[in-house]
């Protein structure tokens, strides 16, 4: 990153993760995570056609 740059939020964690997940159940939560994140962003989306079609 350049030094220059101004980080956002606390300090860098590259600290290592274990997860007790198989590979389909770890298969699923990646999906559902996607679903989640594309749901919330078709949200957004309709909420910010919905500001501009008001006035």
């Amino acid at each position: 990153m350049n030094p220059k740059e101004k980080r956002r939020g606390g300090q860098r964690d590259d600290s290592t993760l274990t997860v007790g997940l198989n590979k389909k159940e770890l298969a699923e939560l990646l999906e559902r995570t996607r679903r989640k994140c594309e749901e919330y962003e078709r949200r957004q989306r309709f909420a910010i056609k919905d500001k501009l079609l008001k006035y």
